[in-house]
């Protein structure tokens, strides 16, 4: 921070104190009645006051001594801090500092923020909720890229965990230009894989990287959602960006940990799957009866078929041979381990019944589920998206459309569901403000993502469970990518080999309360923009693009049955109407420029940039084009 002490103010020899702060205690007039009762003036009579110990051991207050009399600006220079609220004690002076004396500093290795998100709903509240949401996702993402993807930029930690990385490295590159951040880590990451020893195998990737080790590490870790981040971090490095040079700096190092975890057979029977499987995976999640394996195992799998796909990228189709025949075997074993062949529920190792939402969500997101099972997998996601109760044996209770995923399934569960056609159940699940949800936070005054769904609970219910309670950690923000990718509709079309936004997806959806969402995100070829109108019952009722000069898009335009004709405009180019993620779509090509498409109930009205020209079209289908003034409009 910034803190200009007034001339006056202070006597030689004064001691000004800075100590910093994640939260307030509750118990004010209006607070829950436990709060009140507890931290109120009846009970520790401490309501109002900060908490600090989420910092731990962290020596995070700054001290000030004064020389004279003069006016001062006390700014730390050899650390910085992460807080959301300031203690300042000046001992000569009596009367608060005006809050214009006081500036927070943003540091960061991170660029500012250049994707744009902005929604209205019926209510205005949600609206209100789901843009701070976002604002709090870029937030955390600036305070914690600092040097390293940290984990929280607070309590003695900063520490570059690799899941978290994993977790959420697609939606920082959506955010901003992280390219060159994450290739510079991932040079910190092979220096740290393990080196092997009599009894293990090289390549093992461990929590943190760096390790703050002075010796190299043989071990070869489970915990395949952190380790994982040697291989998904340039994929989505790639994907976004389309530079094959994060997968030539990474492709042995990829190779090495695959072929280890290949090494560790999972069972004499099941040998194309891994027995590094254990360890971490659903972290902190609500509902904990996802064991493990069954989500580790399927990001191995995934991890498979991703980088194949680099390999072939850099001409290695050798590499991608091999790792697509491991593929089909560990997708097929994974199937008969971990799917019940009489209901299609999720099951352990062991045979009991799973049935949770993480053990749906990201098998589905990662293409485990063979055509069998999938349909299944896909029905019994939704219902536990919208009744997260009935996981299990239904031994704990969860609101309605409230989110019970850790660190394994909260970056798929919405993608899951959204391409499986299941956007209303996403938005509900994304709109609910219950505890646990992603709004709850925002309800509570987050400007910044925390670590744990409850949180606020955690630090100030009965248990207060604050040695491991940051209110700044970036990870469970990865719903960043749905937001940009499934609301906004902008993907790179990677799926066909594209990375990079030469080409790229445009496939709006609109769900719950929404009326209109406009947002862009910077492609490596300039600004890519979104914006559609609703009923607010869930009908798309106009959507508007930007597509860069020298790319293409395919628009998948959701619309109604009753709309059967459609005809072609110069740089709009109608294709088909057909299914994609599983709602009824038009199909379109677009050249760079700017569209608007207006959607009845029978017909469609294109506009190209500013100038409208109407031509009558059969069928009642209205389409315009621009065909002599270029006027670029800004939507």
């Amino acid at each position: 921070p910034s803190v200009t002490i007034p001339a006056g103010w202070l006597k030689k020899g004064d001691k000004v104190i800075l100590r910093y702060a994640e939260q307030l205690y509750p118990g004010l007039s209006g607070d829950e009645q436990y709060y009140v009762d507890t931290y109120g003036k009846k009970g520790r009579n401490i309501a109002g006051r900060p908490l600090y110990e989420t910092m731990r051991a962290a020596l995070a207050s700054d001290f000030y001594i004064a020389k004279d009399e003069s006016a001062v600006v006390i700014r730390p220079s050899t650390t910085y801090r992460g807080y959301q609220y300031i203690q300042i004690t000046i001992p000569s002076h009596k009367g608060a500092l005006p809050l214009t004396h006081v500036k927070g500093l943003v540091l960061s290795s991170d660029g500012l923020p250049t994707g744009h998100y902005e929604a209205t709903t019926v209510d205005g509240k949600t609206g209100k909720l789901v843009n701070q949401l976002f604002r709090n996702i870029q937030r955390s993402q600036s305070g914690n890229f600092f040097t390293i993807p940290t984990d929280c930029p607070q309590r003695n930690e900063r520490m570059g965990w690799t899941g978290d990385a994993q977790a959420y490295v697609r939606t920082a590159t959506y955010n901003s230009d992280v390219f060159n951040f994450f290739r510079q880590w991932m040079v910190t990451l092979r220096a740290d894989q393990g080196t092997g020893n009599a009894t293990e195998v090289p390549g093992g990737i461990g929590v943190t990287v760096p390790a703050y080790s002075t010796t190299d590490d043989p071990s070869f870790p489970d915990g395949t959602t952190w380790a994982a981040a040697i291989c998904m971090v340039p994929w989505q490095l790639y994907a976004q960006y389309g530079n094959t040079q994060i997968i030539e700096d990474n492709m042995e190092a990829m190779m090495t940990w695959l072929n280890s975890m290949d090494f560790y057979d999972f069972s004499k029977d099941y040998p194309h799957l891994s027995s590094k499987t254990g360890g971490l995976a659903d972290w902190l999640a609500m509902d904990n009866r996802t064991p493990p394996d069954i989500l580790n195992n399927a990001i191995y799998i995934y991890m498979m078929e991703v980088t194949a796909y680099m390999a072939e990228a850099i001409g290695r189709t050798d590499y991608a041979r091999l790792l697509r025949q491991r593929h089909a075997l560990a997708k097929d074993e994974w199937n008969k381990v971990y799917v019940d062949p009489a209901s299609g529920k999720t099951r352990t190792a062991d045979g009991r019944i799973i049935h949770s939402q993480s053990s749906y969500a990201t098998p589905l997101n990662f293409n485990c589920f063979n055509d069998e099972y999938k349909a299944k997998a896909v029905a019994y996601l939704a219902e536990l998206a919208t009744h997260p109760s009935n996981s299990g044996e239904r031994e704990q209770e969860f609101a309605p459309y409230t989110i019970t995923t850790g660190f394994s399934g909260t970056p798929n569960i919405l993608p899951a569901l959204s391409r499986s056609g299941h956007h209303e159940e996403a938005y509900r699940m994304f709109t609910c403000t219950d505890l646990t949800s992603w709004l709850y936070p925002v309800t509570k005054g987050a400007t910044s993502i925390w670590e744990r769904w409850n949180g606020y609970e955690v630090a100030f219910g009965k248990k207060n469970e604050n040695h491991m309670n940051s209110f700044n950690h970036f990870a469970l923000g990865a719903v960043g990518q749905w937001m940009y990718e499934y609301q906004l509709g902008i993907a790179t079309d990677h799926t066909n080999g594209n990375g990079g936004y030469k080409h790229f997806i445009l496939q709006p959806s609109v769900g719950s309360n929404y009326l209109s969402l406009s947002g862009s995100y910077y492609s490596n070829y300039g600004e890519i923009k979104s914006k559609w109108t609703a009923d607010g019952k869930g009908t798309m009722t106009s959507y508007q693009t930007t597509v860069p000069a020298n790319t293409t898009a395919t628009l998948y335009l959701p619309v109604s049955e009753p709309i059967k004709e459609f005809n072609s405009i110069p740089g709009a180019k109608f294709i088909r109407k057909t299914s994609h993620f599983s709602v009824p779509v038009a199909e379109y090509e677009l050249e760079s420029g700017s569209f608007e498409f207006t959607i009845h109930n029978h017909w469609i009205v294109v506009f190209r940039n500013s100038i409208k020209i109407k031509r009558r079209m059969p069928y009642s289908i209205l389409l315009f084009q621009n065909k002599h003034k270029l006027s670029i409009t800004d939507n």
